[in-house]
C-alpha cells in the first residue's frame, strides 16, 4: 500500500456512526485514562445531533477507524454571556496513530484542527477540551497551540 493510502483522513460521522464505530475502541480509551466506562447517554448526544448541536469526526486509515471526538455546542455560555464555547466530550487516537508517521501527517494534530475549524465555522465559538495535568491529552493540546484557562476541581460523586 502507498504512502497516501496510509495517510490518515477525518471525516464527519453522524451519531449513530460513531456510536457503532467507536464500540471496540471506547473500552481502550477508558483503560488508559484509567476509569471505567461510562454509560455514554448517546440518547441525550443524538437530540443534540437533530439540533445541529454537535461534531462528530472519525480519524481514518483506508477503511479502518482510528480515532474519534464528539463535541457539542450548548447555548452561550451563561456567565460569561458574550461567549460560546464548544465543549470537548470524547477524543481518542489509538497509540500506534499517535506520533507522527514518517511522511505522513499528524493524526491527532489533524483532529484538533478539524475540530476546530468546524467549532469556529458552526458556532462562531471557542472548543474547549478537559485533560489532566501531565497527561498525553494536556501535552497534545499545548503543542498544537491550545492554551489552558481554567482548571476544574471536582469533589464527590460516584
Amino acid at each position: 500500500m502507498n504512502a497516501a493510502a496510509l495517510a490518515p483522513r477525518v471525516e464527519e460521522l453522524t451519531i449513530e456512526q460513531l456510536r457503532s464505530l467507536s464500540a471496540e475502541m471506547l473500552p481502550r480509551h477508558y483503560a488508559e485514562v484509567n476509569r471505567p466506562a461510562p454509560a455514554i447517554d448517546w440518547e441525550s448526544f443524538e437530540r443534540l445531533e437533530l439540533a445541529g448541536m454537535t461534531i462528530a469526526l472519525g480519524a481514518y486509515v483506508g477503511d479502518e477507524l482510528v480515532g474519534y471526538s464528539l463535541s457539542f455546542a450548548p447555548l452561550n455560555h451563561l456567565h460569561y454571556s458574550g461567549e460560546r464555547f464548544v465543549h470537548c466530550d470524547l477524543f481518542y487516537v489509538e497509540k500506534s496513530w499517535r506520533g507522527r508517521q514518517p511522511g505522513f501527517p499528524d493524526t491527532i494534530g489533524n483532529m484538533l484542527r478539524a475540530e476546530m475549524l468546524r467549532a469556529a465555522d458552526r458556532f462562531d465559538a471557542k472548543l474547549c477540551w478537559r485533560a489532566k495535568p501531565g497527561s498525553p491529552m494536556a501535552f497534545w493540546l499545548e503543542r498544537h497551540g491550545c492554551s489552558m484557562e481554567e482548571i476544574v476541581y471536582v469533589e464527590g460523586g460516584k
